[in-house]
């Protein structure tokens, strides 16, 4: 169990923060219909939960190539276009990735310093962090990924015959 965690910290950061989604939501139910006193922390603790688990799910998703494709390049390109393509794909994510998810929130860490939740007066910079640090978790493994494409390109490249 330990060695999983080791080996997959970035699945079992986002299973820790669901766990934690759905023990706030459970006793967020709980407290309010079978105690019949709400409790006044859980509705704004779910909410920002689940903005991390929403960010870092979607880096697990890069991680796992998880997310939704059109997969033109299987069907209707040659083999020899297939890398070049998932290439460019990667390297336009990367690109949207490290611009606004890295970017932009920088930018919204510096205006979250400031600011206080509404119910707990918690920093914003807690809940804003999650918008860089799954970006640099998303762009981690597109470098990867990238990587891996441009070795199989050359490797591809060596094993062609000459006409």
């Amino acid at each position: 169990m330990l060695r999983k965690i080791v080996r997959y910290p970035l699945e079992a950061f986002t299973c820790l923060l669901l766990i934690a989604l759905v023990i706030v939501v459970l006793l967020q139910i709980i407290y309010r219909y079978i105690l019949a006193s709400p409790l006044s922390w859980s509705e704004e603790i779910s909410r920002y939960l689940l903005v991390w688990v929403s960010f870092f799910g979607a880096a697990v998703a890069v991680k796992h190539k998880g997310h939704f494709g059109l997969g033109f390049d299987e069907l209707f390109l040659p083999s020899v276009l297939k890398v070049p393509i998932s290439l460019l794909v990667d390297l336009a994510i990367l690109g949207f990735v490290v611009l606004v998810l890295i970017g932009q929130g920088v930018k919204f860490l510096a205006v979250g310093k400031g600011q206080g939740s509404p119910m707990l007066n918690l920093p914003m910079i807690y809940v804003y962090l999650a918008i860089p640090t799954s970006g640099l978790a998303m762009a981690y493994y597109l470098v990867k990924d990238i990587w891996r494409l441009i070795s199989l390109g050359f490797m591809q490249r060596e094993h062609r015959s000459p006409m």
